[in-house]
């Protein structure tokens, strides 16, 4: 059985992300959607955070220990992510104040055939490694994307299925801690519009920065917000073609979970939002930072 089939078992199930939150009561009230403005320029993938987009993008902190119900921080935060976006992408800035001794990478590369990226290694031969995850729901809590990324601009990507404990397939061995890991699956690019990131070093300082870019179309954004542009044929007897158009993402809503990864911190892993799962990030993603993204760009907003 495919995994595709498996992603369209679930959405028939049809779940939705309000039956899967606890009632409000249980729950501390929401802060509003943080806001995400359009880069009217994109930036340029070489991990410098030094283009007008980041400068007026807002600084969301990665402090919270994960696996402390208290809400216990690490102040100040020492990571700190920025997002913006335009019509064909979704893009992450990161900032981080600590040393990655240890940013370990697979030596195996997966991606599309023309844009392969070799992966992170989670645990490391020579000790913890060094690296961040970001968690992506763009609309359906039990289906996400879980990438990562370290120092050495090392990098993977897994589709993650969160079956209902009450799906038949919960109880199958390839849904070992509840969740499904796929990854064989990776982020798709839209023809030329593809998958890149960057790494730079902090000037004096330790630590490093970074971007991310992702393709719309591969994290998975709704497709009625997808145009495709049609090119007239040149001929009378052959066939007008396509390309893919922008993506008209003005006023959508995601969830972004950021984690910092540390071999140097005492708490392991930290998070950007208050920890309210069992065990694993992954079963809380209703409650994962919402995010909103606006037409208007960082200098509109002043």
């Amino acid at each position: 059985m495919s995994w595709s089939l498996l992603i369209v078992m679930g959405c028939v199930l049809g779940l939705s992300a309000t039956a899967l939150a606890e009632p409000a009561a249980s729950q501390p009230a929401e802060p509003p959607p943080v806001p995400v403005y359009k880069a009217e320029a994109a930036p340029t993938i070489d991990g410098k955070l030094d283009e007008p987009c980041w400068a007026n993008a807002v600084a969301v902190g990665v402090p919270y220990v994960h696996g402390d119900r208290g809400g216990r921080t690490v102040e100040p935060a020492p990571m700190r992510v920025k997002l913006t976006w335009d019509d064909r992408y979704l893009y992450i800035g990161y900032e981080i104040d600590l040393e990655s001794p240890n940013p370990e990478g697979t030596g195996a590369k997966q991606g599309p055939e023309d844009n392969q990226r070799e992966g992170c290694r989670l645990i490391g031969t020579t000790g913890p490694t060094d690296m961040v995850e970001f968690f992506l729901n763009t609309g359906d809590p039990r289906f996400f994307w879980e990438i990562h990324h370290n120092a050495a601009n090392q990098f993977n990507d897994v589709f993650i299925i969160m079956p209902d404990p009450a799906w038949p397939i919960a109880k199958l061995s390839m849904t070992k801690y509840g969740i499904i890991f796929n990854h064989e699956e990776y982020v798709k690019d839209e023809g030329p519009y593809k998958l890149a990131m960057g790494v730079a070093k902090k000037e004096g300082g330790k630590g490093y920065t970074a971007e991310i870019r992702l393709p719309w179309l591969g994290i998975g954004a709704p497709v009625n917000r997808q145009t495709t542009i049609t090119i007239p044929a040149t001929q009378p007897d052959k066939q007008p073609t396509y390309e893919p158009g922008p993506w008209k993402m003005v006023d959508f809503e995601l969830r972004i979970l950021s984690v910092l990864q540390s071999s140097v911190l005492k708490d392991r892993y930290l998070r950007s939002g208050p920890f309210t799962g069992k065990s694993w990030m992954h079963e809380d993603a209703q409650h994962w930072p919402a995010y909103k993204l606006l037409a208007a760009t960082g200098a509109e907003k002043k």
